[in-house]
């Protein structure tokens, strides 16, 4: 199937390691000219080894964008020669928005935007995101208060999303 007869928009979520990156790229493969949208900002040696071996894991066609930060503007700017694009990944890119001090409204009017503007767009988007609803919420405010902000944005991409899918061991479960 060729990304235009994918649906528009897809979330991959699931916990850390679980697959979520390498069935992003399967979704993704017949893309003849697909972007990878980097969202991590890589601040030590562990993190640009991580980004290191996805890259490895990328075929040479893939091209990289970098966006840490205004994903809309990146996202707009990728124009018709592009037919898959691959957010990897939304929580690093809300944390990135509240390292910043963002409201949290105004990232959800943020997300809004990305979701529109995938929408409109003549590519195959798949976003990742973690889904951390499993894991143990420390006990502090911000240690509550991400797991809750990021539970509601991908509530909000699931809605939008034409295909919704949960990654559990390697194992990928289709949910919409």
């Amino acid at each position: 199937m060729s990304p235009k007869q994918q649906p528009p928009l897809t979330l991959v979520t699931g916990g850390a390691r679980s697959g979520k990156s390498r069935l992003a790229l399967e979704l993704l493969d017949s893309a003849r000219r697909p972007v990878f949208l980097a969202t991590l900002d890589c601040s030590d040696d562990e993190m640009r080894d991580r980004v290191a071996a996805h890259r490895r894991e990328r075929s040479p066609h893939w091209r990289s964008v970098e966006a840490q930060r205004d994903l809309v503007l990146r996202l707009a700017e990728l124009g018709p020669q592009v037919d898959g694009v691959l957010l990897d990944c939304l929580t690093n890119y809300v944390a990135n928005c509240q390292i910043d001090g963002w409201a949290e409204q105004a990232v959800a009017d943020d997300i809004a935007a990305v979701i529109a503007t995938c929408a409109r767009a003549s590519y195959q988007a798949v976003i990742v995101s973690n889904e951390v609803g499993f894991d143990i919420t420390p006990d502090s405010e911000l240690g509550s208060g991400f797991p809750r902000l990021i539970g509601a944005i991908n509530q909000q991409v699931a809605v939008a999303a034409d295909r919704v899918y949960l990654m559990m061991s390697g194992v990928p479960v289709r949910l919409k």
